[in-house]
């Protein structure tokens, strides 16, 4: 009934937004996005396997609902900071004609892959706790940062930015 919370809703959305973009800005010419990326990734599994084990922290109601709003909010922040490299890589590297072609293809594996991971984690916090939902999914990030490097998982978006910037002339 009154537009307070929409407000601040959206307030929330903008400096989110504004946040993204001094830190992309930051992070650019002082890390390989290949680095950005893989540290994103370990942000947001330390954060999920933190909120595993945060339940089961003795403290009272308030502590534990900030710590886990602030963990909420650096795995928000590593999520759109990593998406936003990659979204602007994509379009930037793609030739105008095929950029539609690419970010329907991209839509498409992300929505095969959403669904498929929600219903694994699912079945783990079904099965188990909700907890160890969140641990699984963490360590499988955390793993994915780790060893990325040695896998060349994400190798290209350096070469990707490299000739961009190139292209620049930055």
């Amino acid at each position: 009934p009154r537009p307070e919370l929409l407000s601040l809703f959206q307030s929330a959305i903008v400096m989110g937004g504004v946040t993204v973009v001094f830190f992309v800005r930051t992070l650019h010419k002082r890390f390989q996005w290949s680095y950005v990326i893989r540290g994103c990734c370990a942000i947001s599994a330390g954060g999920l396997i933190w909120l595993s084990l945060i339940q089961r922290s003795p403290r009272n109601g308030v502590f534990i609902a900030g710590l886990t709003f602030v963990t909420l909010l650096s795995i928000g922040l590593a999520y759109d900071i990593g998406h936003t490299v990659l979204y602007s890589l994509v379009q930037t590297g793609t030739p105008e004609d095929y950029q539609s072609s690419i970010f329907a293809c991209w839509s498409i594996v992300i929505g095969l892959f959403v669904p498929i991971g929600g219903f694994a984690v699912g079945a783990i916090a079904q099965n188990v706790t909700v907890g160890w939902a969140l641990f699984v999914v963490g360590v499988g990030m955390l793993l994915l940062a780790t060893f990325g490097k040695s896998l060349r998982l994400f190798s290209s978006l350096n070469v990707e930015s490299d000739s961009l910037d190139h292209q620049a002339g930055v």
